[in-house]
């Protein structure tokens, strides 16, 4: 746990340490078993689903710690139409006509509504992340095809994308995860 002793939630504290044991540990068991092929898989892709949640579990903690910032604002922030009903006479009704049809015209009115970070996705927090000094610029592009990757497990995308764990990339996201750790440990936000 002292890999994350600078993060005040303990029970985050706690699960993360747990998801890089569990990351470790498979990437141990895989190389004692020297199993071949495709045996490996198991363990290479559950060190990658691991490594990647970690990734989005610290940069999402982080952006959701620091909200009210300009930045992250800016992430969360969604401008919205919303109907403004008997805006006019029940009876009056507003059509436009073009190549594609006939439709209906409806008064609106503009918001901004906050979002929960869980409802944008993951490479549009990942590049706030970078602009917030959060992540290194430099690891972005390898964080985002790690998450590409831990999508890519489940059967159906696996199917669709003829997909096979590399077990290089997890190897890299342990190397990866050190330096974000090592990062995080001096970042400060921004003014």
């Amino acid at each position: 746990m002292d890999q994350f002793s600078f993060i005040p939630n303990p029970a985050l504290q706690r699960h993360l340490a747990e998801a890089m044991y569990q990351a470790r540990f498979a990437g141990r068991l895989r190389e004692a078993l020297d199993l071949p092929g495709n045996f490996n898989n198991l363990f290479v892709k559950s060190q990658i689903q691991l490594y990647a949640s970690i990734f989005e579990a610290l940069i999402d903690y982080f952006l959701d710690s620091h909200k009210t910032h300009p930045i992250v604002q800016s992430l969360l922030q969604e401008r919205v139409f919303k109907a403004v009903r008997h805006a006019l006479a029940s009876n009056t009704r507003i059509m436009c006509t073009d190549t594609t049809g006939s439709y209906d015209l409806v008064p609106c009115r503009e918001m901004l509504r906050t979002r929960n970070l869980k409802e944008i996705q993951f490479a549009k927090r990942l590049s706030t992340a970078v602009t917030f000094g959060l992540i290194p610029a430099n690891d972005a592009p390898f964080v985002e095809r790690l998450y590409a990757s831990r999508n890519s497990i489940h059967l159906i995308n696996s199917a669709a994308r003829a997909f096979t764990p590399d077990s290089a990339e997890s190897s890299d996201a342990f190397r990866a995860l050190f330096r974000f750790l090592t990062h995080l440990r001096a970042w400060t936000p921004p003014p």
